[in-house]
């Protein structure tokens, strides 16, 4: 611990400079980085300035030490090191799930991690790229669950089409050929459901390239867990009716890793996927 007593002045002098050495160790822009931690890219620029003797709200400190993994008494001077305890910094916590996220949840993650790479490997479809009569047969019977995945993929529609996305999606090939033959999961959902889902998925990944890409591996020579990686802040592995979430930095570097390489190894490609869901 820092031992000197520092004023008002003192501390907004140092938390200015600490502000300054995490914007400009990110990359980002003021925009992105105020978007991050939540606030108006005025407020950011009036904390990085100088102008006035500024201290941050609460709120935006805690965002701070969500997003970069520092401690907020290092982020008035209160601490030498940056780094933040071990039971926070690399925690490990259950988020109840049916499969079809609380899109509330969902938001508050994109939210904490904005303008960072998101990794995406489905349990099924892609969420944001189901359409209404795709999500009615996955929640049959379950109003509740349908009204919540509909609202999830609006929410994540929206986020993909933002200027700072960057969303890339590794899945099974053989996933994308159940659901195109009917078997599987999908026993049952009529032809015509399944063959406009595959154009509008065709339609919306050869839109948003190369924002958003899809990569297909094959299953038979790999396997990745159903998983929502944020950067390397946050992990959610879906585990049935609960999302493991897993802070733990090594362990998000492992995952992004492994996710990394079966994109490498993929069949098909994020440019070729348009095409090959068409033939389908």
């Amino acid at each position: 611990m820092v031992t000197t007593t520092l004023d008002k002045r003192d501390t907004a002098d140092v938390f200015r400079q600490r502000l300054q050495q995490l914007h400009g160790q990110s990359g980002l822009s003021q925009s992105g980085f105020a978007q991050r931690i939540g606030i108006d890219r005025s407020a950011l620029s009036q904390l990085l300035s100088g102008r006035d003797v500024r201290l941050p709200r609460s709120e935006t400190l805690v965002a701070l030490s969500l997003a970069f993994g520092v401690s907020t008494d290092w982020l008035l001077g209160l601490a030498a090191e940056p780094a933040i305890g071990t039971e926070t910094a690399d925690r490990t916590e259950i988020q109840p799930s049916d499969g079809h996220s609380d899109p509330t949840l969902m938001a508050q993650w994109y939210q904490e991690t904005a303008g960072q790479k998101i990794r995406s490997v489905p349990s099924r479809l892609p969420a944001m790229l189901r359409n209404a009569e795709v999500i009615a047969f996955e929640t049959r019977g379950r109003p509740e669950a349908a009204e919540r995945a509909l609202a999830l993929t609006a929410f994540q529609m929206e986020n993909a089409q933002a200027p700072e996305s960057d969303i890339e999606i590794c899945m099974p090939m053989q996933r994308m050929q159940e659901f195109a033959s009917g078997t599987g999961l999908w026993t049952g959902l009529p032809d015509a459901i399944r063959r406009d889902q595959l154009v509008q998925m065709a339609d919306l990944v050869e839109a948003m390239y190369p924002s958003f890409r899809l990569h297909l591996y094959d299953g038979l020579k790999g396997y990745l867990l159903p998983q929502l990686v944020f950067g390397y802040q946050r992990a959610a592995i879906f585990a049935g009716d609960m999302y493991l979430v897993i802070r733990a930095r090594q362990t998000i570097r492992d995952l992004v890793r492994g996710f990394d390489g079966q994109v490498r190894a993929a069949t098909v490609h994020a440019h070729e996927a348009g095409a090959w869901l068409r033939a389908l």
